[in-house]
Order: C-alpha cells, then sequence, then structure tokens
C-alpha cells in the first residue's frame, strides 16, 4: 500500500465528530507524580532563537519578519499558564526558510516557532536556578508548542509538502472542533488550530479530471519501463513482459475512456475517494461524493494574496505535541496537559488581528 492509500486509510479510521467543550480540563495535575518543589518550582522563560536562512529575504525583511513573529510569540506567551511558568522552563525558537521549492511567485516566507517545555527537578539538581531572579531553567525533553505561519504542509500529516507535484493530494481535513471559536482540524491523529483573516483555506479540492490524469499518467510511466525492458527479454521473462505492457495499455485506454465520457462539470468537481471501491474499478472514486466518501484536497497557493509581500504572516497555525482541544484523557505527560490546556486561554484574536 502506497503512503499515500496509507493516509486515505487512516483518515477514514479517525473519530471526526466535532467537539465541544464546557470548561476546563477536570483533571490538570501539574504535579501528577512530581514533588510540590518541582511542579511550583517557577521557570525561566528564554529569549526566542532566531534562524534565518540566507538568499531569499533581504537583511531588512529577515528583521521585519521575525520581528512580527517575536511580538505574536509574546502574544502567545502571555497565556496564564505560560506567562510566568511554574515546573517547567520554555524555550522558544523561531526560524524563517524560503517557501518550497516549485512554490508560486507569490508564496511568502515559511515561518516556525517552537517552544520547548522543559520540566523543572529541584531534587536531583539536573535544574539550575538563577540566583537573582529565584527562575529555574529544566532539563531534559518536554512537550512543545508550534506556531507555524504560511506553512500549508501542515495539513498533509506525514507526507513532506512537494509542490513540484501538483497532483499530490490528501484526504479533506475534518473539522474536530473548535478553541474560541477558531476551527480544529484533525489531520492523521494530529489536531491543527487554525487562524486567518480570510475565507479561503489552505487546501482546495483535487479534481476529478486532475485525479484521472495522475492515474493516466502513472500508468503511461510504467508502461515506458516495460517497453524498453521487451528488447533485451527473451523466452518466459518476454512472455511476461508482453502480458504485463498489454494489460498496462489496455488499462490506459479504459481510463482514457471513462474520462472522455465524464460531461465538463464532472471532470471539474472534486474527487471523492470511494469509501467502497466496487471490483474492477480503475479510479476508486465516487462520483457523486455521497455519505462516508472521502474529499481529496490539495495544497492551495491561492490563499497567500497577490502580491504577497516575502515577509508576509498571513495564516498561523497551532499545535502541541499532545493536541489542541482540552479533553480528560490519561495522558501520563503532565506539563503535556498544561500547554495543552494553555491554548483555552491565550488570546487568539489577538494573534489573528496580528496577521496581514
Amino acid at each position: 500500500m502506497t503512503s499515500r492509500l496509507r493516509l486515505l486509510a487512516a483518515a477514514t479510521s479517525l473519530c471526526l465528530v466535532p467537539a465541544a467543550w464546557a470548561g476546563g480540563p477536570s483533571n490538570l495535575d501539574a504535579c501528577a507524580g512530581r514533588s510540590q518543589a518541582s511542579c511550583h518550582a517557577p521557570g525561566v522563560v528564554d529569549k526566542p532563537a532566531i534562524t534565518l536562512s540566507k538568499g531569499f529575504l533581504s537583511a531588512a525583511e529577515g528583521q521585519q519578519v521575525t520581528t512580527r513573529a517575536t511580538k505574536m510569540l509574546e502574544v502567545a506567551l502571555q497565556a496564564p499558564l505560560l506567562h510566568k511558568p511554574q515546573g517547567m522552563s520554555l524555550h522558544p525558537s523561531i526560524s524563517v526558510d524560503a517557501p518550497p521549492a516549485h512554490a508560486a511567485k507569490h508564496h511568502p516566507a515559511l515561518v516556525r516557532s517552537i517552544v520547548l517545555a522543559r520540566p523543572i527537578e529541584v531534587e536531583n539538581k539536573r535544574s539550575v536556578q538563577d540566583k537573582k531572579t529565584g527562575a529555574w531553567k529544566g532539563r531534559g525533553e518536554g512537550p512543545t508548542l508550534r506556531l507555524h505561519w504560511n506553512d500549508l504542509g501542515v495539513f498533509l500529516a506525514s507526507d513532506a509538502l512537494d509542490l513540484s507535484k501538483p497532483a499530490q493530494f490528501f484526504s479533506a481535513p475534518q473539522k474536530v472542533g473548535e478553541v474560541q471559536g477558531f476551527p480544529v482540524y484533525g489531520v492523521e491523529g494530529k489536531e491543527v488550530l487554525l487562524i486567518s483573516k480570510r475565507d479561503a483555506l489552505p487546501w482546495r479540492p483535487f479534481s476529478v479530471e486532475s485525479y484521472y490524469q495522475m492515474l493516466i499518467a502513472q500508468e503511461q510511466e510504467t508502461h515506458s519501463v516495460f517497453q524498453k525492458q521487451l528488447p533485451s527479454a527473451k523466452g518466459a521473462e518476454r512472455t511476461e513482459l508482453e502480458k504485463m505492457n498489454a494489460e498496462r495499455q489496455a488499462r490506459i485506454d479504459a481510463l482514457k475512456k471513462e474520462l472522455a465520457q465524464l460531461s465538463p462539470a464532472q471532470r471539474q468537481s472534486g474527487a471523492c475517494q470511494s469509501a467502497r471501491p466496487k471490483r474492477g474499478d480503475l479510479t476508486g472514486l465516487e462520483l457523486t461524493c455521497a455519505s462516508g466518501s472521502t474529499p481529496l484536497m490539495v495544497a492551495n497557493q491561492d490563499i497567500f494574496t497577490r502580491p504577497s509581500p516575502k515577509g508576509s504572516l498571513q495564516f498561523l497555525t497551532i499545535t502541541t505535541t499532545w493536541g489542541v482541544l482540552p479533553k480528560d484523557d490519561r495522558m501520563p505527560n503532565a506539563l503535556g496537559k498544561v500547554v495543552r490546556a494553555a491554548l483555552q486561554d491565550m488570546d487568539l484574536k489577538a494573534l489573528q488581528a496580528m496577521l496581514d
């Protein structure tokens, strides 16, 4: 099974019913399994470590976008559970990179911030206390808070975004809940909070025609490989190659015939993967997108305005190691619950107002 088909299969196995939340987590206990001294120790909040890739932005553009991202990060860290952290120290970083290869000219820079929460352990001397402030710096690994600007690849689950492949499709992210009125989407088990000023989404439907063309191109590529192998093949090997080659040609002809029979409206409609493909079906599509089928999407670079300054920040996604929506789970990582719960009181509307 290809990684793309695995993605679709995984997506259909998720529980994608939008969730509502009436209050804070009832089992949020930052001291679970820890001493009172460690879990109540005040933590350091480091200044962001900034990495700026060279070649895409000028020095002035780089300074401008990192300053804006830093200010937005400061707003996020004003959330009560993060502003004066206890039991953990916070270590943020900001990286600015050029858009993915083959991106449209109006695609702005990729800006990503990671805030690592390190646990404070005062008893074993692994954590260090600042003698002036009394705040502690944790050690080791911990949960992360991630803010990504302009990053279409966040919605591609485990696949890397490759804009050189216009037919790189994925199952449509399904809304699984909201935080302060902002939508949260399920992406192969990951929860992604989306903040934008516009109605456009970071994905758009993958048309039926494009899906057929992709399948035809794949069959033609395989057919070409068999064709190149035929001159040197002999005996049973040649017979088998000829058989497979004929089968590929038959599939190509059948797909082209099916495509030619579709109406213009059907061709331009969004493709949907059938929940129960019929035997002998070459595409696995459900042309009516009936209930249970999975809509297919591709990255939508048109979410970015034209023209866009290289350093503009046009949409923001927020994720954490342990999800976005509050829940009464039995997650053993107490700090993960704290980072996740911080989103409930984060000023998301202020972050939205700071976007372009």
